[in-house]
């Protein structure tokens, strides 16, 4: 797997827990939300926090202060057909005002990365050789014409002709 984050691969400093281990307080680890929910809440603090596509964010705002209390949120792509966390990345970053990392995590795959990086992800995991070239080459950042319309995002204006197409700024 190679890590993507804030322009660059780099090493990842977090690792990822299985369901049903013990977290480790002395190192950083991104917790599926089942394990973090059952720490008690002085617990909680440095860990990260990963949702699958069927887990709510209410449960985790319910489970907290702020979330920006956490310093990672991983948001799972079982698979390219489920989409549903885009909108989590979008809802932490423009609702929420979540200034931490949000990861993607999962099936990431070289087409999705524009819209990834549109909504709020700051963070990738990936292992699809074609997305990591696509990262090296800066290629989600060429794509001329987006067909995407993400409420609130001031980086793209209305292209001539169709009214779904949008020209990147």
């Amino acid at each position: 797997m190679a890590f993507w984050k804030d322009g660059g691969f780099t090493e990842d400093p977090w690792t990822h827990l299985a369901p049903g281990e013990a977290p480790d307080m002395g190192r950083q680890q991104i917790l599926p939300l089942t394990t973090f929910l059952e720490l008690d809440a002085s617990q909680r603090s440095g860990f990260g926090v990963s949702l699958a596509p069927l887990e709510d964010l209410e449960t985790l705002r319910g489970a907290v202060n702020d979330l920006n209390a956490i310093p990672v949120i991983a948001l799972d792509f079982p698979s390219f057909a489920n989409g549903t966390s885009y909108s989590k990345a979008q809802i932490l970053q423009q609702h929420d005002r979540y200034e931490g990392e949000i990861r993607a995590t999962g099936d990431v795959l070289p087409d999705q990365l524009p819209l990834m990086l549109r909504v709020g992800f700051n963070a990738l995991e990936v292992t699809h050789p074609v997305a990591i070239r696509a990262l090296e080459d800066d290629l989600p950042n060429t794509v001329p014409q987006l067909t995407q319309i993400v409420p609130g995002d001031e980086t793209a204006e209305a292209a001539t002709g169709y009214s779904w197409r949008r020209v990147a700024r």
